[in-house]
C-alpha cells in the first residue's frame, strides 16, 4: 500500500507521507528507502503512529519515560538506516503528545532532537469551534515552548497528520477552520494540518477512531 500510494503522489507531481512500523526490521526499512529514490517528490517517514501511550503498536505500552526511551531506541535505528539510503527523506516523530505528560514529551523530544524533522502533533476537532481553537492554540504553544526551551537551535516543527473529531458536517467545517486559524497563528512551525475521515464513505464505521486510510 505504501508502494501504491507513493506511486500516486510521484503521478500528481504531490509531497506524500507515510508511517512504517515502530519495530520495523532494519534492512527493510532500509530497502524500502532505496526504493523510493526514484520519485523526485518530496516525503515524510513517520515512525509509527500514537506511540509512547497504550494506544500505539505495543498493547503494553505506557506513558512513561522507559517506554519513550524504547520507542527513541528504534526511531533512531529506522531514520539511520532510512537515511543512509535516501538522505532527501524526512522523518516525523509518532510520540503522541499529551499536556498531562509533559515530562515524558520532554525526555522524548531530548532524545529525537537532531534525528527527526517533524513531531506528529494530533489535534481535536470538537463540536464547539471556541473550544477547538484554544485546544489547538494550547497545544501548539505548549510544543512550540517546550521545543525552545530545550533547545533554541532546534529545527525541529510539527506536523499536524491527525486532526481528530466526530463531526462530518458543518460543524466540522467550522472547527476545521477554527483548528486552522490557530494552526496559521503560528506560521511556519507547522508544516500541515490534516483532517481525517477525509475518505470515510458516509454512515459507514462513523466514529472519531477509524479514520479511513488516507488522510487530506
Amino acid at each position: 500500500h505504501i508502494r501504491e500510494f507513493v506511486r500516486l503522489s510521484a503521478a500528481l507531481g504531490l509531497p506524500c507521507a507515510f508511517s512504517v512500523y515502530t519495530y520495523e526490521d532494519t534492512a527493510a526499512a532500509a530497502e524500502l528507502a532505496r526504493w523510493t529514490r526514484q520519485f523526485d517528490i518530496d516525503m515524510c517517514v513517520e515512525i509509527g503512529n500514537e506511540e509512547v501511550t497504550g494506544w500505539g503498536d505495543d498493547p503494553g505500552a505506557k506513558t512513561d519515560i522507559p517506554t519513550c526511551r524504547k520507542y527513541a531506541e528504534n526511531v533512531r535505528r529506522i531514520v539511520t538506516a532510512m537515511r543512509k539510503e535516501n538522505p532527501r527523506l524526512k522523518f516525523v516523530s509518532a510520540t503522541m503528545f499529551q499536556l498531562n505528560h509533559m515530562d515524558v514529551m520532554e525526555e522524548s523530544f531530548r532524545l529525537t532532537d537532531g534525528v527527526v524533522d517533524f513531531w506528529d502533533l494530533h489535534l481535536s476537532a470538537t463540536d464547539d469551534p471556541g473550544k477547538s481553537y484554544a485546544s489547538a492554540k494550547e497545544a501548539l504553544g505548549t510544543c512550540r515552548e517546550m521545543f525552545r526551551r530545550l533547545n533554541p537551535k532546534t529545527t525541529m516543527k510539527v506536523a499536524v497528520f491527525e486532526e481528530n473529531g466526530w463531526e462530518h458536517g458543518q460543524r466540522r467545517a467550522l472547527s476545521h477552520a477554527a483548528v486552522l486559524a490557530a494552526v496559521r497563528e503560528f506560521g511556519d512551525f507547522v508544516l500541515t494540518s490534516c483532517p481525517a475521515n477525509a475518505l470515510q464513505p458516509y454512515m459507514q464505521n462513523d466514529s472519531g477512531w477509524d479514520q479511513g486510510q488516507i488522510f487530506f
